[in-house]
């Protein structure tokens, strides 16, 4: 057959006579999305190739697309004849006619969810154009190990049917449901301690191929901001524990996540604040907050004490009621400035705020950790001032192109403080912040390490920092768990810390994780795990021993010295998807590779010691703002956002 496609340079054309659907020729143009089907057009007509029997696609011409890397352009005829193109990647182990297939097969579908007893179901039209599939299920979790049937009311043939008809009545043949058995996610949840569980249209074709495609209410939705305050009702797991409920990611996929249980009582306090909030008095607040709303310890605090010092009356700080420093900030404070987590008083400050000034994420003001509050994200989407001061400098492993950095994330902040040159130019190469959005002032939190530097240390402190990719529901050798556990027997074996205060640290996800799954771990340890607010425990630390953590820049500013382990760098590295920024040559610290004597000897050296020069000098490269004048500053130059 002569060639269709022709080459101009850097573009391919469909040769003259032919076009899309709006009788454009370029094949490769911008606006041409990978793995988006065309169809090809000759007089205002699909072109097809009548009495074709397998019903297999065939690839007729296959062009490298210069304008894409790794990147293919691909003219072949579907399943049922009609000449199409499309812009394709290659497989690492498919055949180039099975990707197309899988593509081809993407099943538009229209689902609705409900509840009932302890099952979740998923009622609607899934609906595969060519009945290529033997069956259809819904798979659930990242590694879709929950695998359940979606089982159509109309048998397969009268579906094959009538697939290619859009007529809305006609669509109803695609019906079908699956029941998703609730005891079964949490038995999942217990096994592996995933939280967020997305959820896929499984199929299996003919030949015995699976095919995953993102389950969404509608097939075809796209990137929007809105997803991210869908709600769907609580479903309960276990009594008083543990609740479920679907979310919506960015892209509409349906994920079905695991949160703790929220009191019956918060909703309610909630849907009065609100009520209230739209009759009562309309005076903003800038609302302050720390990690869960559980502290008062870092720059959130610090920024919130200085603007009380200033008589800021806007100015309110959310915390947990049953910390033990709440009752006297409080009164130190007042009523209206220091308001429990999850009261009326809080959720009302929170529907007038005018800025969520935060030392981690805007959602940690959230009901709980994982929630679905469509009034409080309400208040995180429509906030163009939610001011990031940074749980920690962000110059020890590069996160710059992942999470809550990246723009398209709806919680990302609008602002962040930065303590360096360097730091600054990763957030504008990476997500692409305006010098404008960064507020070059240095940490808050800083001030006080740099301030309490001279305090006598004598303690030990171990600290990690979170690796979801090693939660298993197992405590796998050498895991998260299992390096404290290495840990806590080298200081069993050593005389040396008997006479100095050690303490474990755990991050707040993997202290829940051990008490609740592994309690025999946690009763052996307890007795060592710090409880306190982290900051008194690395200004006590003559030695800080950490991975990967922005802990260290605190505690070195502190005057501790930093011992890094990295015994699973390399893996970490692979993990975030890029090279840590803190490397041997520009590290702070000693670095060590194992839990064991030579960690105990780095330990003895660096307890009797004072920083080294060159870790001086390398600290300061990295941080510039270490003066203590942070917290004013940065206070300043929030109360010049307008």
């Amino acid at each position: 057959m002569e060639p269709i496609v022709k080459k101009r340079g850097k573009q391919l054309f469909l040769k003259d006579g032919f076009g899309d659907f709006n009788q454009i020729s370029l094949m490769n143009g911008k606006r041409r999305m990978p793995f988006k089907k065309f169809y090809v057009y000759q007089h205002d007509e699909i072109v097809v190739y009548p009495n074709r029997v397998d019903h297999h696609i065939k690839i007729l011409e296959k062009h490298p697309n210069p304008l894409l890397k790794n990147t293919f352009v691909v003219l072949y005829l579907d399943p049922i004849g009609r000449l199409s193109f499309m812009i394709m990647k290659r497989h690492r182990s498919l055949p180039d006619e099975k990707v197309l297939e899988k593509a081809e097969s993407t099943p538009p579908h229209r689902v609705f969810t409900c509840g009932l007893l302890a099952n979740l179901f998923i009622i609607g039209a899934i609906r595969f154009r060519y009945a290529n599939m033997s069956e259809v299920n819904i798979a659930i979790g990242y590694d879709k190990a929950l695998d359940y049937d979606f089982k159509y009311f109309l048998p397969r043939f009268i579906r094959k049917k009538l697939a290619e008809n859009t007529n809305k009545l006609v669509l109803l043949s695609q019906l079908g449901f699956c029941r998703i058995k609730l005891s079964e996610v949490l038995r999942k949840y217990q096994d592996s301690s995933e939280i967020n569980n997305p959820m896929y249209i499984k199929s299996l074709t003919l030949d015995g191929l699976s095919y995953y495609y993102p389950l969404k209410f509608n097939g075809y939705d796209r990137y929007d901001k809105n997803h991210y305050i869908y709600s769907s009702r609580r479903y309960t797991l276990e009594r008083h524990q543990i609740q479920s409920f679907l979310r919506k990611s960015i892209t509409g996929q349906l994920v079905l996540v695991i949160s703790d249980y929220l009191n019956k009582a918060i909703p309610i306090k909630e849907k009065v604040a609100k009520w209230l909030s739209v009759f009562g008095q309309k005076r903003s607040r800038d609302i302050y907050f720390e990690k869960f709303a559980s502290g008062a310890s870092e720059s959130a605090f610090e920024v919130f004490q200085y603007a009380k010092s200033q008589h800021d009356n806007k100015a309110v700080f959310v915390l947990d009621k049953s910390h033990e420093q709440f009752q006297t900030l409080q009164s130190h404070y007042g009523k209206d400035s220091v308001v429990a987590h999850n009261s009326v008083k809080a959720f009302y400050a929170i529907f007038h705020a005018d800025k969520l000034i935060s030392s981690d994420l805007p959602t940690h003001i959230l009901r709980n950790l994982y929630d679905n509050s469509r009034q409080l994200k309400k208040v995180i989407l429509q906030s163009d001032k939610k001011i990031f001061l940074q749980h920690g400098i962000s110059l020890a492993t590069n996160v710059f192109e992942r999470g809550y950095y990246n723009r398209k994330v709806p919680i990302a902040p609008d602002y962040i403080v930065t303590n360096s040159d360097l730091e600054s130019s990763y957030f504008i190469q990476y997500p692409k912040y305006e010098p404008s959005q960064l507020i070059q002032k240095g940490t808050p939190n800083l001030d006080l390490y740099v301030q309490e530097r001279k305090q006598e240390k004598q303690e030990i402190s171990f600290l990690l920092t979170w690796r979801p990719w090693d939660v298993t529901g197992k405590i796998e050798e050498n895991s998260y768990i299992d390096r404290y556990l290495q840990f806590f027997q080298m200081i069993q074996t050593h005389d040396f810390y008997q006479e100095i205060p050690v303490n474990l640290i755990l991050h707040p996800k993997a202290k829940l994780l051990i008490e609740n799954q592994f309690a025999d771990v946690y009763a052996s340890i307890e007795k060592f795990i710090y409880e306190g607010d982290i900051k008194d425990a690395l200004l006590r630390s003559k030695v800080v021993i950490t991975d990967y953590s922005s802990i260290c820049y605190y505690a070195f500013a502190g005057g501790s010295n930093i011992i890094y382990f990295w015994g699973d760098k390399a893996l970490a590295e692979q993990e975030y998807g890029a090279p840590n920024i803190l490397q041997e040559e520009n590290c702070f610290g000693d670095v060590v590779y194992h839990v064991d004597e030579q960690l105990h000897h780095a330990i003895l050296t660096n307890y009797h010691r004072e920083q080294p020069d060159q870790y001086v000098q390398n600290y300061a490269e990295l941080v510039e703002y270490t003066d203590g004048d942070n917290t004013k500053n940065v206070y300043r130059a929030i109360q010049a956002i307008g």
